[in-house]
């Protein structure tokens, strides 16, 4: 390990083969050969995973390493109680892999954050790119694909990858990224998982705060290694709100005055770590795009919260190329309350 400014020169004393990056690049070089080694202009992010444990286990049980008794002297006894490691289900190694996909851009996004000159706008000026978002959505898509190589991943910066099984994962690298370009820490990583099109594993991770929520469907919600759920107010006066994009105003101007408040973030995913987490008590989108949004619901609806569109139908995700989708999220006691005066606020 050696510093990015260091240059060495190998010179080969007899036929000699060279392997770059664990034999990727391949090169059979002759006597009196030079390599150079040396920096490289890009700087480059190294992914760290924790996917060795098995081989580790497997080490430790045929070398018989493990928990000794502290009374034995010499080689210590094992304790025979020792209980063998427990295996995780397919749903929590997924998690895992996208923890460690999350957390693995919170470096270089922190580098950048309210750093970026180059601005690119998707649709409206509202709606840009950029470069981070395609720095992290690189790093995040080489990690599912070389942990599920036989996984479909659909991105909000790259193109649809077509794998053969049933599962599809839903990458959003930078949610809010106007707040990112412009130093607001109010963004995150999403990042979910779908089985035939029913989300089944949220993670959203907030950089600058490097805090980290996740859920798995049918199980509880955690903000790290804590258990979160939903707040247990069933009135608007009592209660605080979130709002996405409000492009006219309405909902804030019809619940304004109803609530303790109505607050924006610019963050789908964070609106919906929030309101599972019990920061807020219900939560307004007027258009999403499902990569905005399904991490966010599988932690929301683990935690106990209610998520529909705006005619109350629970909320679907769909990938209709183009097609954006209304959600009202609750903490499920406040929703009757909340669609009846969106209803009377001629918002559905």
């Amino acid at each position: 390990m050696l510093s990015a400014s260091t240059e060495i020169r190998i010179v080969t004393r007899g036929k000699a083969s060279l392997l770059v990056d664990g034999g990727r690049a391949h090169k059979i070089l002759g006597a009196q050969s030079t390599v150079t080694v040396g920096g490289a202009d890009e700087r480059a992010y190294v992914v760290r995973t924790s996917y060795d444990d098995q081989f580790m286990a497997a080490l430790t049980k045929k070398l018989g390493w493990g928990l000794r008794s502290e009374d034995s002297e010499g080689p210590r006894d094992l304790l025979t109680e020792e209980l063998p490691p427990k295996e995780p289900t397919f749903l929590e190694r997924v998690r895992d892999v996208a923890m460690e996909a999350a957390r693995s851009v919170g470096e270089p996004l922190r580098e950048l954050h309210g750093r970026v000159e180059d601005v690119t706008y998707k649709t409206d000026k509202s709606d840009i790119v950029t470069e981070a978002d395609h720095q992290a959505n690189r790093i995040i898509t080489t990690v599912i694909e070389n942990e599920f190589p036989d996984h479909s991943i659909f991105s909000e910066e790259s193109e649809f990858r077509e794998g053969s099984s049933s599962y599809t994962w839903v990458v959003d690298p930078v949610d809010g990224t106007g707040n990112f370009a412009h130093g607001n820490p109010q963004y995150s990583v999403s990042i979910a998982l779908l089985d035939d099109d029913e989300p089944v594993m949220g993670v959203v991770y907030v950089p600058e705060t490097d805090e980290i929520f996740h859920a798995i469907r049918d199980g509880d919600a955690y903000k790290g290694e804590k258990r979160i759920v939903t707040t247990d107010r069933d009135t608007l006066a009592e209660s605080m709100l979130l709002s996405g994009y409000d492009p006219d105003g309405e909902f804030l101007t019809h619940f304004y005055k109803e609530t303790q408040g109505v607050r924006s973030l610019g963050s789908a995913a964070l609106n919906l770590c929030y309101l599972a987490n019990g920061s807020a008590d219900a939560i307004w989108e007027y258009d999403t795009y499902p990569w905005d949004v399904a991490a966010g619901i599988v932690i929301a609806r683990a935690a106990g919260a209610t998520i529909t569109d705006r005619y109350n139908e629970a909320y679907v995700v769909e990938f209709d190329a183009g097609e954006r989708k209304s959600l009202l999220g609750s903490n499920g006691l406040l929703h009757p309350a909340l669609y009846e005066h969106l209803e009377k606020s001629n918002l559905v």
